[in-house]
C-alpha cells in the first residue's frame, strides 16, 4: 500500500529523534524561531513555539560569537545557496557548556523583477556532539602529553616501524647520547647505529616483539658517531597506534650507573675486609638499625641468636641481655646513629639471658658512612670476661686489690745515655726495695748498683752479666732472678733488654720491661705438691684395692669372689671418677661421706655408722676434709678398724649455732688391731692435720687410743658454710 505524505513525514521525524537531532523552523520576517523538544532542551529554551532570535544567539559562546554571525551573514547572503555548517559551544541556563553541530538552509521569497532577494524562513537541524569533543580534546591532550614527554625524557627513545625495522622517530636526548641528528637516525636500523649486531639481529628482534610484546637488552655496548663508548640498557616495546603496530626502544645511558656500581662493590670489598680483619670483635648496624655485617671474633658473642645478620638489632639485644638492658643499650647506639657522638663504655659486667651467666665487655661506638653512603654505626668490643673475674677472685681486700694491680702491671726500667740517667718507675722500686724518690738524678752507675743491691746473693751473678751487657746495649734475651722487696718477702722478677744505637754504634737508648712472676712460680711449686699428691693418692688407692680384696677373699666362697671384687673395684672407679668431675664444688656433708667411703658401701650401717644433719660445704671446705676423710679410710682398711672382720668406725659431725657458732667433726674406730703413735710423720698425717687446718682455717686432733685411732676437726661454721641456697637432699645413711 502506497503511504501517504503524512506517514512519510511521521517516520522521518521518528528517524531524527532516534538520531537525536533537534530541529526549529526560522521566520526571518518575523524574525522568530521556533524548536521542537530536541533542540528546546539542548538549549533550555521552551518547546514548540516561537521565541526570538535573540534567544538562540544569547546562548552561544562568547568566543564563538563572532566566527557564527561571520558564517549567518554568509548564508543569508541571496548571491550564495543560504547553506551554513558549523560547530560551535554554547551556554545553558544552569551554567554548563555543551558543543552543538549545526547545519542550516536558508529560503528565499520570490520577488518582482529587479528587487533584491530576502531571507524568508530557514530550517535548521543541531546534534549535541559535547561527548565527540571531549574524547577529541582527551586524544589531543594525550598526544600533546606524549610529546612533550618524547621530547624531554631523559632517556633515549627511538621508534621504529616493525615491518621495515628502520627507525621512523628519534627524541632529542637519542641525538645527544650518539652524536647523531634526528635526520641522521631516521630511516636507519638499530645494527646501524651500533646497538644490535645485523641485520639478522633486528629480525629477531621484532619476532620476538610479536610474541612477546617486549624485549630487554642489559649492558649493550654503543659508540657514538664520535667514537665514545657507553654502556647502556633497551627496553624495547610493541602496541598499536591507530591500527597500526609501532615498536618504541627506550635507551638509558647505564654508564655512570655501572661505574658508582663498581665503586660500590670496590668500597663494599674493602669495608669488609677491613671489618673481617679487625683485631677486635666488630659488628656494624644500619641506617634502618639492622644488624649488617659482623666479623669472625665476634660471632661466639652472638652464637644463640639465629638468624643474625638482616635482623633488628634492638631484637639482638634483647634476646642476649633481656628487655630492660638490651633497651638501654639499643638506646645508646641510636643516640650515636642520631647525633654523631662517638660513645666509649667503661668495662660492663651483666647477666646474659641467652647463656644464663655473667659476662663482663669493654665497647665502643662510632657512627660511620657506610658502603652505599647511608649512615651506619660500627660497634668494636672486647671480651673481658675472663680479666674481670680474675681480679674479683684477687680481690680480697684493698690491700690485695692493689697487690694484684701492681702484679699484673709491666714496669720497666730505662737508661738515657745521652743524659746519663736511669729512670725507675715507683712500683717497680717499691717491688725492688728502696726509695723511689731516690730515681730523680740517678746516674747509670749509681743505677746499675741500685738494681745489685736487691738481687740475692745466688742470683747476682746471672743478672750482673746481663746487666753489663744492658749497658752496652746488648741483647741477652730474657732472665729470672729473685729480689728482696721492701716488705722482705722474696719475688721472683722476668726481664727483657732491648736497646737502640746511633748510626755510628754507640748506645743512645737501653730498655728493660720486668715483670712479677712470683705468683708463677708458686703454681709450678704448687703443681709439684699436686703431682706428689696424685702419686700419694694412687699409692693408696693400690692399696685399698689390696684391702678390699683380701676382706672379700675372706668373706666369700671362692666362686663369688671375682663378681664381689669387680663389684668394690667399681664403686671404688666411680668415687673418683664423681670427686674428678665436680672438683668437690658446694656438696653436702653426707653426700662428701659417701663419696669418699663408695667402696666400703656394703658395710654401711654395720660396721661404719654415720649420723649428722644436713649441711653444705664450700668448695675449699669440700676438698680439705674429703681429702683427710679419704685417707683416714685408707689408713683404716691398711692398719685399723677396717683391716679386720670386727673393727667398727663412728663417723659423725654437728652445728653449734651459739654465738660463734662451730662445726664439729670426728672419726673414731673400735675393736681394731691396737693402734701405736708413728715414729715419723708421713704424707698422710699432714693431710689430716696441716692440710685439712689450711683448707678449713680450723684445728684438728689426732688421738691413738687403744680402742683405735680417733680424729677430731673444729672449725668456725662461717669458714665452711656454702652460702648460696642448697639443693641437698636427706642423707641416704643411715646409723
Amino acid at each position: 500500500m502506497k503511504k501517504s505524505q503524512f506517514e512519510i513525514e511521521e517516520q522521518l521525524r521518528l528517524g531524527v529523534e532516534v538520531a537525536g537531532i533537534g530541529l526549529g523552523s526560522i521566520d526571518y520576517i518575523a524574525n522568530l524561531i521556533t524548536l521542537d523538544s530536541i533542540a528546546a532542551a539542548l538549549f533550555g529554551l521552551p518547546a514548540n513555539v516561537p521565541i526570538p532570535r535573540s534567544n538562540i544567539h544569547a546562548r552561544f559562546h562568547p568566543e564563538d560569537v563572532a566566527d557564527i554571525f561571520a558564517k549567518m551573514a554568509k548564508a543569508l547572503d541571496p548571491s550564495g545557496s543560504g547553506f551554513m555548517a558549523y560547530e560551535h559551544r554554547i551556554l545553558r541556563p544552569d551554567g554548563s557548556m555543551r558543543w552543538v553541530s549545526a547545519r542550516k538552509q536558508v529560503q528565499f521569497a520570490a520577488t518582482h523583477s529587479g528587487e533584491p532577494k530576502r531571507a524568508k524562513s530557514g530550517l535548521i537541524a543541531m546534534l549535541d556532539i559535547s561527548e565527540r569533543k571531549s574524547a577529541e580534546e582527551r586524544v589531543a591532550l594525550s598526544e600533546i602529553r606524549y610529546r612533550r614527554l618524547f621530547e624531554a625524557a631523559k632517556d633515549g627513545v627511538l621508534l621504529l616501524d616493525p615491518s621495515s625495522c628502520k627507525i621512523i622517530d628519534a627524541n632529542p636526548f637519542m641525538t645527544i647520547l650518539l652524536d647523531y641528528s634526528r635526520e641522521q637516525l631516521v630511516g636507519k636500523e638499530l645494527y646501524e647505529i651500533g646497538l644490535l649486531r645485523d641485520a639478522d639481529a633486528s629480525q629477531a628482534m621484532v619476532q620476538k616483539l610479536k610474541v612477546d610484546r617486549q624485549v630487554r637488552y642489559e649492558n649493550l655496548p654503543l659508540e657514538s658517531k664520535a667514537g665514545q663508548c657507553k654502556d647502556v640498557e633497551v627496553v624495547a616495546n610493541l602496541y598499536d597506534e591507530d591500527g597500526q603496530s609501532v615498536i618504541q626502544c627506550n635507551i638509558r645511558d647505564i654508564t655512570e650507573r655501572k661505574r658508582i656500581e663498581a665503586a660500590l662493590l670496590q668500597n663494599e670489598t674493602l669495608f669488609s675486609t677491613l671489618v673481617d680483619q679487625a683485631p677486635t670483635g666488630m659488628y656494624v648496624i644500619d641506617g634502618q638499625f639492622r644488624m649488617q655485617q659482623i666479623n669472625a671474633l665476634a660471632i661466639p658473642a652472638f652464637k644463640t641468636v639465629m638468624p643474625l645478620l638482616g635482623r633488628d638489632f634492638a631484637e639482638v639485644l634483647q634476646i642476649v641481655w633481656g628487655t630492660e638492658v638490651g633497651n638501654q643499650i639499643a638506646d645508646v647506639f641510636r643516640h650515636t646513629l642520631k647525633t654523631g657522638e662517638r660513645y666509649v663504655s667503661p668495662p660492663f659486667s651483666g647477666r646474659r639471658q641467652d647463656v644464663d651467666e655473667t659476662q663482663s665487655y669493654e665497647w665502643e661506638v662510632q657512627r660511620i658512612t657506610l658502603p652505599n653512603e647511608q649512615l651506619g654505626v660500627v660497634c668494636y668490643f672486647r671480651d673481658v670476661s675472663e680479666s674481670m673475674r680474675t681480679e674479683a677472685i684477687l680481690g680480697g681486700s684493698q690491700a690485695r686489690l692493689r697487690h694484684a694491680a701492681d702484679a699484673a702491671r709491666l714496669t720497666y726500667v730505662a737508661i738515657n745515655f745521652v743524659e746519663d740517667r736511669v729512670t725507675i718507675p715507683e712500683n717497680f722500686a717499691a717491688v725492688m726495695g728502696y726509695d723511689p724518690a731516690r730515681e730523680e738524678g740517678i746516674d747509670a752507675t749509681a743505677g746499675k748498683g741500685m738494681l745489685l743491691d736487691h738481687v740475692l746473693p745466688s742470683d747476682r751473678p746471672l743478672v750482673e752479666a746481663a746487666l753489663n751487657a744492658f749497658f752496652k746495649v746488648e741483647h741477652p734475651g730474657k732472665i729470672q732472678y729473685r729480689v728482696l722487696g721492701e716488705d722482705r718477702i722474696e719475688r721472683w722478677i722476668e726481664t727483657i733488654w732491648s736497646g737502640e744505637l746511633a748510626l755510628d754504634g754507640k748506645p743512645l737508648t737501653a730498655f728493660a720491661t720486668n715483670l712479677d712472676i712470683t705468683e708463677k712460680k708458686h703454681s709450678e711449686e704448687q703443681i709439684k705438691l699436686l703431682m706428689a699428691e696424685v702419686n700419694h693418692r694412687a699409692k693408696n688407692l693400690l692399696a685399698i684395692v689390696q684391702a678390699v680384696a683380701q676382706q672379700t677373699a675372706r668373706g666369700g666362697d671362692p666362686t663369688t669372689f671375682v663378681t664381689r671384687l669387680s663389684q668394690r673395684i667399681q664403686g671404688l672407679a666411680a668415687s673418683h671418677d664423681l670427686l674428678f668431675l665436680s672438683e668437690w664444688s658446694g656438696v653436702d656433708v653426707s653426700d662428701l661421706v659417701k663419696t669418699q667411703l663408695s667402696y666400703f658401701k656394703d658395710i654401711i650401717g654395720t660396721r661404719i655408722l654415720v649420723s649428722g644433719p644436713e649441711l653444705r660445704l664450700t668448695p675449699a671446705a669440700a676438698q680439705g676434709i674429703g681429702m683427710a676423710l679419704h685417707e683416714l679410710a685408707t689408713n683404716a682398711a691398711k692398719y685399723g678398724a677396717l683391716s679386720n672382720d670386727t673393727g667398727k668406725v663412728y663417723i659423725s659431725w654437728s652445728a653449734d649455732n651459739s654465738e660463734q657458732p662451730m662445726f664439729f667433726m670426728s672419726w673414731l674406730e673400735q675393736d681394731g688391731p691396737r693402734v701405736l703413735p708413728p715414729h715419723h710423720k708421713g704424707f698422710g698425717q699432714k693431710v689430716i692435720g696441716q692440710m685439712v687446718e689450711a683448707a678449713v682455717d680450723g684445728t684438728s686432733k689426732i688421738l691413738y687410743l687403744e680402742t683405735g685411732l680417733s680424729w677430731i676437726l673444729k672449725v668456725n661454721l662461717t669458714n665452711i658454710l656454702e652460702k648460696r641456697p642448697s639443693n641437698a637432699r636427706a642423707s641416704t645413711l643411715s646409723t
